[in-house]
């Protein structure tokens, strides 16, 4: 569950289109920054500490190889470089908003918001001023700066049109040149 004001608000059961988003973007994001060795990429069970009387479970982060002095036993503590929200019809506002906020407060280099029910996405990256703005995406897919070479096919987010997450993530590694950096 989330810590909102100091009191746990726990998380309604996740639904199939929520799970195998989850599963693919969690699949994709490990193999690639495993592939890369850029830094860790933590699930939903991980508190990202807010203040001191908030913090969230989001459902994926990346933490980059030289912050990873943040990761402490039992929560993040700091800002994470990438959180990935995927919200339902009930977390939505949550999502687009309180969190929203707070991961703006925290210093987050990337927040993805991605709809389970419909696939379609936002990302905001933080600016010089420490305010988030939405990505202009460009032919269909988004390309993380947080995540030096990691692109998404906006299409591959439908659960509808999901490819096979194996092929996807080699298709991410090729385009990338397979390898360290």
């Amino acid at each position: 569950g989330d810590l909102i004001n100091g009191v746990v608000k726990m998380k309604s059961p996740a639904t199939f289109r929520h799970e195998r988003l989850f599963q693919f973007l969690t699949f994709l994001m490990q193999g690639y920054v495993a592939a890369k060795d850029l830094g860790v990429v933590l699930g939903s069970r991980t508190l990202v500490r807010i203040d001191e009387f908030n913090g969230y479970e989001p459902d994926i982060l990346f933490v980059s190889k030289d912050r990873t002095k943040i990761i402490k036993e039992m929560e993040v503590d700091g800002a994470p470089d990438v959180v990935v929200e995927i919200a339902s019809k009930t977390s939505k506002l949550d999502d687009e908003v309180r969190k929203f906020n707070g991961y703006e407060r925290l210093g987050v280099k990337e927040y993805w918001i991605i709809d389970s029910e419909t696939g379609k996405a936002k990302f905001f990256r933080m600016g010089d001023d420490g305010l988030f703005y939405e990505v202009e995406l460009e032919k269909g897919s988004f390309r993380s700066e947080a995540i030096p070479g990691f692109w998404l096919n906006l299409d591959w987010l439908s659960v509808e049109k999901m490819p096979n997450s194996f092929e996807a993530l080699m298709e991410i590694l090729q385009k990338n040149k397979i390898g360290r950096n």
